[in-house]
């Protein structure tokens, strides 16, 4: 289905700042303006503040979960209140504000994928898996050799 272009207007890049805010793709910003992908494309080269709207409003979403999921990862101390009422014995009852710290303790799940992220080389769930032609990719291999350092290994073992 073809979208009717909609014709770039100032009020965009607001909009267009608080829709990345929310983690919009450059697919759901053409949508929501009801133009093409290459429209938002087109708009962010020539139309600098959009462009700069829309770059500012994901990178400032993407930090703002980036350091979430560091906190989560790593544990933290958050502050929590609570309303406590005072009864003063004659009916009547005061109510205050009471702060208290709490620990929160590191979460492995958000700690394992900042370093699937973070180290993929080391932390990746990704098996590689390599098929191996016996015949080209492996030596030949002597069996008289390995009958005897297996018995090297038994009697070693006894």
């Amino acid at each position: 289905m073809a979208k009717t272009p909609h014709k770039y207007r100032a009020e965009f890049a607001q909009q267009a700042y608080d829709l990345c805010l929310l983690g919009l793709t450059d697919e759901e910003l053409a949508t929501h303006f009801r133009v093409s992908r290459q429209s938002i494309a087109n708009w962010k080269i020539q139309h600098l503040e959009f462009g700069k709207a829309v770059l500012a409003g994901k990178e400032l979403a993407d930090a703002t979960v980036a350091g979430s999921l560091y906190k989560r990862a790593t544990g933290m101390t958050i502050q929590e209140q609570h309303v406590v009422r005072h009864n003063d014995g004659g009916g009547d009852a005061s109510f205050s504000i009471v702060t208290t710290e709490k620990q929160v303790p590191p979460d492995t799940k958000a700690a394992i994928h900042w370093l699937h992220n973070r180290q993929p080389g080391k932390w990746s769930r990704k098996v590689e898996v390599r098929m191996v032609d016996v015949e080209r990719d492996l030596e030949p291999v002597d069996a008289d050799k390995v009958i005897a350092a297996m018995e090297k290994i038994a009697e070693l073992l006894k």
